[in-house]
């Protein structure tokens, strides 16, 4: 069970969508790649060491979206 959500990066930038077909698992994945600040590596790697679920919100919509 995860705890309360909480802010580690708040102004990480996407780079690119990673997407690829698994012949042996017989899906497609998608990965996010994201340039993160330096001052903020640190958290995102632990939240990754620890197996927290890690989303990502969109912090800039268009009007109307």
């Amino acid at each position: 069970m995860f705890g309360p959500p909480i802010v580690i990066v708040s102004d990480a930038t996407v780079v690119r969508l990673v997407s690829t077909d698994s012949i042996v698992g017989g899906g497609e994945t998608t990965a996010v790649e994201v340039l993160v600040p330096k001052l903020n590596v640190a958290q995102v790697l632990e939240a990754v060491a620890n197996n927290d679920a890690i989303s990502i919100i969109p912090a800039n919509l268009p009007n109307g979206s």
